[in-house]
């Protein structure tokens, strides 16, 4: 623990050394496990002030004066940023014009999702009026409700085996406005609920050889 602890407080001075020249000075550095003398001046070296290592408990405080955070960066550029943003401009729009109507339909979905995903809206983005996009996924064999289902069910069942979501966060973050709502939409799509989903993938994870 005391290993990843100091090497995540060297990665942050590294990252700010990048983003500022000379990075941000800390004011006060105090590592609640007990470090050596000999490992606070080395760390004081790299760190510019002399960390405190009263010990009890764990974990590690760095502290640097909020007035740096006002700072502009000085690799900042408001060129750069207007650049950045026409790419991912293009980008978006080349998703939506190429391919079927269903593949970017689902896309337009999984980015209104925690609106709720109304046809309406995702017709607009499109540029078509919902009645045409009715009748062009029909074209295609499906429906905007068969897409929002598919679309609901891959983002859950990727989220739910994580482990790190309850049923609830994940039917919020999937626009539904309560999870019973989302637990009998799930089993009706996949014949299973939520839970037993997670339960299941994080067994299979367990389970699966390691190299």
């Amino acid at each position: 623990r005391e290993f990843l602890v100091d090497r995540d407080l060297f990665a942050i001075d590294s990252v700010l050394r990048d983003l500022v020249p000379g990075g941000l000075p800390f004011t006060e550095v105090t590592f609640a496990g007990g470090r050596t003398d000999e490992t606070l001046a080395a760390y004081g070296e790299r760190l510019g002030t002399v960390p405190s290592s009263p010990g009890g408990g764990d974990g590690v405080t760095a502290v640097f004066d909020a007035v740096h955070l006002d700072r502009p960066l000085p690799q900042g550029s408001a060129g750069a940023v207007a650049m950045a943003e026409a790419l991912c401009r293009d980008l978006a729009a080349t998703r939506r014009t190429r391919g079927p109507v269903s593949s970017r339909v689902r896309v337009e979905i999984t980015g209104s999702l925690s609106q709720g995903a109304p046809m309406t809206s995702v017709a607009a983005a499109l540029g078509m009026s919902p009645r045409t996009l009715r009748r062009r996924l029909a074209d295609e064999g499906t429906s905007y409700q068969r897409l929002l289902g598919d679309v609901r069910v891959e983002l859950a069942e990727r989220m739910l085996a994580t482990g790190l979501l309850s049923v609830e966060d994940v039917a919020i973050r999937l626009g539904y406005a309560e999870a019973s709502s989302f637990i009998h939409a799930f089993r009706r799509l996949t014949g299973t609920t939520p839970h037993q989903a997670s339960v299941a993938s994080r067994t299979r994870t367990s389970a699966a050889p390691r190299a």
